[in-house]
């Protein structure tokens, strides 16, 4: 299996250069947002730093909901799929009217071609023995024998399509012959070598497609690249495009930016009509005394939080991990850490509370320990544990004093004012604790070295189940599939959770073959029997405790554009409140006031 993270899944979903240009002029209806711009990159989105911005001149062949449901869908360059009742062969239908912005109409040799790119650039997860086209506008998608996946009709969906009369020369003609010599995983000597070569031809052909720099931007969506410069990206609307009626501007212009700091002077300049960013208060505050500007956050799935590397003493002690959780006042760390992109955690599961709410009944959500902050409660546990206090600081039952220290990513201001709320409370507990700031390029590796013994992480990515649980008891707990079968490295990790535990109401609980599951098994039963299994173990036994839910917050200004998503709250319940503006304007929103 090959897994990397998901493309394009931000407002700009990747950044970019192209030709360089002087200057632009806009146009009355110009609507500005805000992007990442890497001088010299080329307009190609397999390249780490290649043009493309989702929604407006690259497409998906749908448009996930924002929801916790992985498989719910708004059309896009796909009118209808199907998907047989064992999730492993998915069919598409194009739109017969999509053209490319130079004329050319999409077809399924689109979707062939652009399969092979990613497979060749290790740009998606892959499980798939085929991709075969049935006609002009049909494909149908098949995953390899013997495969467990149950994110491939997701993964289908939210391909991003390349152009086949652009890039399908970088492929050699025998590439699907190539790709599968390079899956044999078995023990015959030639096709061993057959696999050896085939690998050193895709290899060879990542470096190729990466680097490939198109003369021009040949645009899938509402929007084409019209110039480019360190400052700034122009696109004008694209006449090709199959729902251009349905857009209303005429222009978007994309603003570099090279830190939250250039965003956020953006928005209080009034200077965008549209950015996301985490901000302080006070940054909320200013902006939002520009005429026109207006605050919103989207729902998001992810969370921050308190983590404990349990190779560590004494934060292998379950009570000690306990009584962090009720010693912790979770809300009074997020209304300092993040008080503008962040909300109130009720549930310690490893899930963010609307994961909880869409995967738990009422019931099963009653099981939880909700933690009331009970500073009296922490002392009895630790008291229970062996612990005692000397001139009102903490003894360790080894009999050394108890200090500690959390480690978090100096660059990220959130992790840093919200770990300095803990160490406050901890200290005044009797736990002298400090925050130590790491600085971001050394923080992911020592990390996972396992040198921090406290330490700020996030978790809950979603919104699929597995994704959250992964962070949890996946690679950072030892577990890893190698050549198909799960393995667990109890040195190799930094969560050093034990491999089986009992948990209350359930049983016996493996973590990580239970959140294996979560991506492998197709039965409804099962996977929300793991899903309870995991929440509750992680309730009980606390490898890490959620200080706040993540939300995405940001401005729109309504000076020249009105018919905002978030002027239509209703929306939000049909999952079009979905970061990406091209989106937006894709559902027909976002009009000129004049």
């Amino acid at each position: 299996m090959r897994k990397v993270p998901k493309v394009l899944a931000a407002v700009a979903a990747l950044a970019m250069t192209a030709t360089a240009l002087t200057g632009f002029t806009a146009a009355p209806d110009t609507f500005t947002t805000i992007g990442q711009i890497t001088p010299g990159a080329p307009m190609n989105w397999l390249n780490p730093n290649g043009l493309a911005w989702l929604g407006l001149d690259v497409m998906p062949l749908a448009w996930g909901k924002n929801t916790a449901d992985t498989n719910a869908f708004y059309p896009a360059l796909a009118t209808r799929w199907s998907v047989n009742p064992a999730g492993t062969i998915v069919k598409v239908w194009l739109r017969p009217n999509a053209k490319w912005s130079d004329g050319v109409p999409i077809t399924s040799q689109d979707l062939v071609t652009t399969a092979a790119l990613e497979y060749a650039t290790n740009s998606v997860y892959w499980n798939m023995e085929s991709v075969k086209a049935i006609g002009k506008y049909e494909v149908v998608y098949t995953m390899a024998p013997g495969s467990q996946y149950n994110l491939f009709l997701n993964g289908v969906l939210g391909q991003v399509i390349l152009p086949a009369h652009e890039f399908g020369s970088l492929l050699p003609a025998d590439i699907w012959t190539v790709i599968d010599q390079s899956l044999y995983s078995g023990t015959d000597k030639a096709r061993l070598a057959l696999q050896k070569k085939a690998d050193a031809t895709i290899t060879t052909l990542s470096a190729k497609i990466s680097a490939f720099a198109p003369k021009k931007d040949i645009s899938s969506g509402s929007f084409v690249v019209s110039g480019v410069n360190p400052g700034e990206v122009v696109m004008s609307k694209n006449p090709d495009y199959w729902g251009a009626s349905s857009i209303h501007v005429n222009q978007v212009v994309i603003r570099n930016y090279l830190s939250n700091q250039g965003i956020w002077n953006y928005m209080i300049g009034g200077q965008v009509d549209q950015a996301t960013a985490a901000m302080p208060t006070s940054i909320k505050q200013r902006a939002m005394e520009t005429p026109g500007n207006v605050f919103y956050t989207v729902p998001s799935y992810y969370a921050n939080s308190l983590l404990f590397n349990e190779h560590d003493y004494p934060y292998d002690i379950l009570k000690v991990r306990q009584a962090f959780a009720y010693l912790i006042n979770r809300d009074a760390v997020q209304s300092i850490g993040e008080p503008v992109a962040g909300s109130k955690v009720k549930w310690i599961d490893g899930l963010t509370d609307q994961q909880t709410q869409d995967a738990l009944t009422p019931a099963e959500r009653a099981h939880l320990n909700p933690y009331t902050n009970n500073p009296a409660k922490a002392a009895q546990l630790l008291i229970q544990a062996g612990f005692h206090k000397v001139n009102g600081d903490w003894v360790m039952p080894n009999g050394k004093p108890w200090t500690a220290s959390i480690y978090v990513n100096g660059s990220y201001t959130d992790w840093v004012q919200g770990a300095s709320v803990v160490a406050s409370e901890l200290t005044s507990f009797g736990i002298p604790t400090s925050p130590t700031l790491i600085q971001a390029a050394q923080f992911n590796s020592e990390q996972e070295s396992g040198k921090f013994p406290l330490s700020f992480w996030t978790i809950a990515l979603g919104p699929e189940l597995y994704y959250a649980y992964n962070r949890l008891y996946g690679s950072v707990d030892g577990y890893n599939l190698v050549g198909g079968k799960l393995q667990h490295a109890t040195q190799n990790n930094f969560v050093n959770f034990p491999a089986s535990v009992g948990v209350s109401g359930i049983g016996t609980v493996d973590a990580g073959p239970d959140t294996l599951q979560l991506i492998q098994s197709t039965n409804p039963y099962i996977l929300h029997s793991d899903a309870v299994k995991l929440a509750y173990l992680t309730n009980e036994y606390v490898p890490a405790i959620t200080t706040w839910d993540g939300l995405q917050a940001g401005f729109i200004n309504t000076n020249t554009f009105t018919d905002f998503p978030l002027q239509s709250p209703s929306v939000m319940l049909a999952g079009v409140y979905y970061p990406p503006v091209g989106f937006w304007m894709d559902m027909g929103f976002i009009r000129p006031k004049n």
